[in-house]
């Protein structure tokens, strides 16, 4: 019987179809979000919770948007367990590595784009109009890292802009 039951959890990566997925997910961010999104692969893991791995994604801020393009070798997102088990998903969990984030400063008298290599990003509760902690580790004109963002951010993600964020921030550079 235990066998039976690690077979059958073993092979639902196989049962969902990668394309729907990628759709869905394609939907869904750009419904929750103001990004629009590409990505190469996507894969599903069961053990020990669930977690959807996504390869080379980039993430681009719809026009006048105002927010940071997102480039990243790797993300996973793991959802909240007692959440869907109530039948409404919501992420437990966001990691993003190797990630290169490219935002541009619009000020009246100049413009320019600050970028952050190699960074790490993890989100915590990830909920529109909740308070969602993060932490963010990069490279900021340096070849090694020595920037360390944590906080909790809050936004409503339909109408998402860096001026409406409410945040609590802690830096260390």
């Amino acid at each position: 019987l235990v066998i039976l039951a690690i077979a059958i959890l073993s092979s639902l990566p196989f049962l969902i179809r990668s394309d729907y997925l990628k759709g869905l997910i394609h939907q869904l961010i750009k419904e929750q979000t103001v990004y629009t999104t590409t990505f190469d692969q996507i894969r599903i893991s069961f053990f020990p919770t669930p977690i959807v791995h996504i390869d080379n994604v980039q993430m681009t801020p719809q026009e006048g948007a105002n927010l940071p393009l997102v480039r990243a070798e790797h993300t996973s997102f793991r959802p909240s367990i007692f959440s869907l088990l109530i039948g409404k998903p919501a992420l437990a969990h966001a990691a993003v590595k190797g990630a290169d984030i490219y935002y541009t400063w619009r000020d009246p008298n100049f413009v320019k784009t600050i970028s952050l290599k190699d960074s790490s990003i993890d989100l915590w509760n990830i909920a529109s109009n909740k308070p969602i902690r993060f932490k963010v580790r990069g490279k900021f004109l340096s070849d090694s890292e020595n920037i360390n963002f944590s906080g909790t951010i809050q936004s409503r993600f339909d109408h998402l802009k860096v001026k409406d964020l409410s945040s609590k921030i802690q830096a260390q550079v």
